[in-house]
């Protein structure tokens, strides 16, 4: 069996059906093909499985790295990584079964991880957080819709996917007489997009409901009481647009081929329960932070969320299960940005320890 063909019989057999599943996003699975298509078969399709070598890899990140006019690819780091990703999920699979008898990529085996250099880590601080949502709410004009999407990305944690995709049904609300019980937030799916450049340009062709969100498995968030009011409002002043709607109120959509995409009862909708759809509501997003003065990503409230909260002295395994990360220390490593707060408190423990210092042994 040549790479190639093992590579064929990976994404055919343990990836395209995992996304069938909803086990992976669309955009994922195409990112995997793409590297196989573009970068693996062509450099190293031809060589026999049992025979890889390190330096055949090697040799292939060389290339993707050179410039084109040099006869190379003139990819990035970025590429190179993730290509090296894919490449070494489809070993670890041959490994398990027996095709071969060792992952030529796995640490020390000789072939170096192209690694890209990591970006800073985008967090408001907290008192950048709340001018942030008191902006929102304030502004009539076109804030207010990001109001209850910035609270749930902020407070609770959750992705732009995860928030546009939240129906009513996962929400649950204490009963009005314990106005100080907390809530209860199941974030069970997200908005997943088809990677398909022969899909139409339409969101109802482009995007499908994945019934797992990027985590893998569903979470549970606590509602303080504050976030509890927050929807409350949110579900009341819903219900009222609902009513108005009537007839044209929208659960699902049908594509060109007939077939339904069912969202549900969305929780963040249009004034006819229709989705608002991630990629618009990102350049939305965007373009109200513009007319603010503002540079904020919408995904950066997440890492505020964290930092926030970890700053405030949360067990980091408590704040990455909020977020739905795989370990605390993915969490740590690409969410937690120091906040001032916690800095300025470090650095008065790091002062107190030399006053001792000093006041037990005086200077010349």
């Amino acid at each position: 069996m040549t790479v190639g063909q093992w590579l064929d019989e990976w994404l055919a057999t343990y990836v395209e059906p995992r996304s069938r599943d909803g086990e992976l996003a669309a955009v994922t699975v195409a990112g995997y093909r793409g590297h196989v298509r573009r970068y693996l078969k062509p450099e190293l399709g031809t060589v026999e499985l049992a025979r890889l070598r390190p330096e055949d890899v090697t040799a292939l990140y060389l290339k993707m790295g050179t410039p084109r006019d040099e006869g190379g690819y003139g990819l990035s780091v970025r590429t190179r990584e993730l290509t090296h990703v894919t490449l070494r999920m489809a070993l670890e699979r041959a490994v398990a079964l027996g095709h071969v008898e060792r992952n030529v990529l796995v640490d020390g085996a000789g072939v170096d991880r192209p690694r890209v250099r990591r970006r800073r880590v985008t967090a408001l601080e907290r008192d950048e957080a709340v001018a942030l949502l008191a902006a929102l709410a304030a502004d009539e004009q076109g804030g207010r819709r990001f109001f209850v999407p910035a609270v749930l990305a902020l407070a609770c944690g959750l992705r732009r996917g995860e928030v546009l995709a939240l129906r009513v049904s996962d929400v649950t609300l204490p009963s009005r007489l314990r106005p100080r019980a907390l809530g209860l937030l199941t974030v069970s799916r997200t908005w997943d997009r088809a990677d398909d450049l022969r899909i139409g340009h339409a969101p109802v062709e482009r995007y499908s409901i994945r019934d797992v969100p990027k985590s893998g498995r569903e979470r549970y968030v606590d509602l303080p009481p504050e976030v509890v009011r927050v929807l409350r409002e949110a579900i009341d002043e819903r219900a009222g647009t609902r009513a108005l709607a009537g007839r044209d109120w929208r659960t699902y959509g049908i594509r060109a081929d007939g077939t339904r995409v069912e969202w549900g009862e969305l929780l963040v909708s249009d004034g006819y329960g229709r989705p608002w759809w991630p990629d618009s509501f990102s350049s939305a997003w965007h373009q109200w932070c513009r007319r603010q003065g503002l540079r904020c990503r919408f995904h950066d409230l997440r890492a505020t969320s964290g930092s926030v909260s970890l700053a405030a002295g949360t067990d980091p395994e408590a704040v990455s299960a909020r977020l739905g990360h795989h370990s605390a220390a993915f969490f740590l490593e690409h969410y937690a940005k120091p906040m001032h707060s916690a800095r300025v408190h470090d650095a008065g423990i790091m002062g107190e320890l030399v006053a001792d210092a000093l006041d037990g042994h005086p200077g010349p």
